[in-house]
């Protein structure tokens, strides 16, 4: 079964934005293999995916049931182990956020694994009708896919927008955001973060510059490639408990300007190559 462990794997993050998850997805997902022992006459992998499915789905519900304190961000994870770029960036976990267990499974499928309707039907127990109508209402909830842009751009821009900061260049903080340009930031409830999604470019410059000047200084910092993506890291010695010792930020790039700016804290989702 280890040759369909990477599909699994990979659609089961995209479902969740959870690689924890995503493990113990495909682990159930290989025990129920075992215990129920699927007709040796079918090909093994869409029963699997199937299964994968239903257990990612489940899991998606429960975890929008919990309560959580502030906004929500997906775990990032080494390119490696993605088997492809589409569908993996953090602006699109996000945005697929908006989007149904089910309607998150059928655009999947169809927009980013290549599944044809029918194959799609089969994995999700629905009717081919369904599926069309499912994919069409998915594609107008997430509208525009956000944009995908080279490492090289991503870190260009975003080099600049945190020179401004650090230099206290508001009016060229300001030009490198879109008017409506969003920060979330993700302490997990262990962290101090704003507990709800910063929206405007003023807004978020204000923000990001009394954080400047009352944060402590970070010791180490670097750029680094998480979702085949850059991100932005930094550690510090911080000078009280709430504040965090380590944090890593995702840009989200429209155009030449930023339009999202993802802050992650929160200690369980971190990287541990960092």
């Amino acid at each position: 079964m280890n040759e369909h462990r990477s599909l699994l794997w990979n659609l089961s993050y995209r479902m969740l934005g959870s690689a924890d998850e995503a493990d113990e997805v495909v682990q159930e997902t290989f025990l129920r293999a075992l215990e129920q022992q699927p007709d040796a006459g079918r090909p093994l992998r869409p029963w699997l995916v199937k299964v994968s499915l239903n257990l990612s789905r489940d899991r998606l519900r429960a975890r929008r049931r919990r309560p959580y304190p502030g906004p929500w961000l997906p775990q990032p994870v080494a390119d490696e182990l993605l088997d492809r770029q589409e569908g993996a960036s953090y602006a699109i976990l996000l945005a697929m956020e908006r989007l149904t267990p089910t309607q998150r499974a059928v655009w999947l499928l169809r927009e980013v694994f290549d599944y044809s309707v029918e194959e799609t039907a089969e994995s999700l127990t629905m009717s081919a009708s369904n599926v069309k109508v499912t994919l069409h209402r998915s594609r107008r909830t997430l509208g525009e896919r956000p944009e995908t842009h080279s490492a090289a751009k991503g870190m260009e821009i975003l080099s600049q927008f945190l020179g401004c900061v650090a230099t206290g260049d508001v009016a060229g903080a300001l030009a490198l955001l879109t008017e409506d340009v969003v920060m979330l930031n993700d302490g997990g409830g262990r962290y101090a973060a704003a507990g709800i999604p910063l929206r405007g470019a003023e807004r978020v410059v204000q923000t990001l510059f009394n954080l400047q000047k009352r944060g402590t200084p970070a010791t180490t910092l670097g750029f680094a490639r998480f979702n085949h993506e850059i991100a932005f890291w930094a550690r510090r010695e911080p000078r009280v408990s709430r504040e965090a010792p380590f944090y890593l930020l995702f840009p989200e790039i429209r155009g030449e300007k930023i339009a999202g700016i993802y802050v992650l804290l929160a200690p369980g989702k971190l990287p541990d190559v960092l």
